[in-house]
């Protein structure tokens, strides 16, 4: 059965804000863990867990400031970008180690089931690196004469040979945004979905993926990754979504959906008076999700 929940912050803590990708929801890939981040009121974010099965939640030792963590496919240990590096924390014993140093800027990283891990960094195309460390490689190729276009967001298949990545058309002479599929020791990469989006892959067939703020499931051809001539079928709507860089606060896996809400209010903005009397409508039943002067 078809069982959903809210996840609220520890007492005391606010989760992290940011971009669209904050507060980092990260669901194992055997759906019995949450990674999270949460705010404390110094202003000083953690990663926590909590096991789905249970309603507590526990900080994760050696994590403060830690931002955009993802799951080896064992489900017992995380990484995440730390101080200019990528590190590795083993859940049971604690331990955490450096893979190796990171350009600023990384945007996301995936952890394939045959050791490699892949992640992106502002201005570079996506880089590779061995689990145990070592010098990140360059795995795709980034658009010759535009520095304009990145590469952002990868996300292996099952495989561990086959990725996704979203390439990010930024300027007004790009080539517009596109969701690509990859392969470990090619150069050729192939489009799967027009758009500006994480994207993951999940068995029998799908590619799950955010237009705006709605999430949602296109089915493909588990071979090729092409789509199929299904429509996309929604699963979750008011997602955490940042237009420009089209990350999302979305984590997926064969058995579970994580996602941070943004449901915006609608109301109406008007003008009051230092009295607080209605002085003029200024706009009505418009969606809000900040308002300053």
């Amino acid at each position: 059965p078809l069982v959903g929940f809210i996840v609220a912050a520890p007492e005391s803590m606010t989760f992290t804000g940011g971009s669209g990708a904050a507060p980092w929801p990260t669901v194992s890939p055997d759906g019995r863990r949450l990674i999270f981040s949460a705010t404390d009121a110094a202003g000083v974010s953690q990663l926590w867990m909590r096991e789905l099965s249970s309603d507590v939640v526990r900080p994760l030792a050696l994590t403060q400031g830690a931002i955009q963590p993802f799951w080896a496919p064992d489900s017992e240990q995380i990484a995440y970008f730390q101080d200019g590096a990528l590190k590795i924390l083993i859940l049971s014993s604690g331990i955490s180690r450096t893979v190796c140093r990171v350009s600023p800027g990384p945007r996301r990283g995936s952890w394939g089931a045959q050791g490699d891990i892949l992640f992106a960094a502002r201005d570079l195309p996506i880089q590779r690196v061995s689990q145990n460390g070592g010098t990140p490689q360059s795995v795709t190729t980034l658009e010759p004469g535009d520095p304009n276009t990145q590469h952002f967001y990868p996300s292996f298949l099952p495989d561990g040979e086959r990725f996704l990545f979203a390439v990010a058309g930024l300027g007004p002479e790009s080539q517009p945004s596109r969701i690509m599929l990859g392969r470990l020791g090619s150069s050729t990469a192939t489009p799967v979905v027009e758009g500006l989006s994480e994207a993951h892959y999940v068995d029998p067939g799908y590619v799950i993926y955010a237009r705006v703020r709605v999430w949602l499931a296109q089915r493909v051809d588990p071979a090729s990754v092409s789509p199929t001539a299904a429509a996309p079928i929604p699963l979750a709507q008011n997602v955490s979504f940042n237009t420009n860089s089209g990350s999302t606060a979305v984590s997926v896996s064969a058995h579970a959906l994580a996602y941070h809400s943004d449901a915006r209010v609608v109301s109406d903005i008007v003008e009051r008076d230092r009295r607080g009397r209605h002085v003029r409508t200024l706009a009505a039943g418009v969606e809000q999700g900040g308002l300053a002067l």
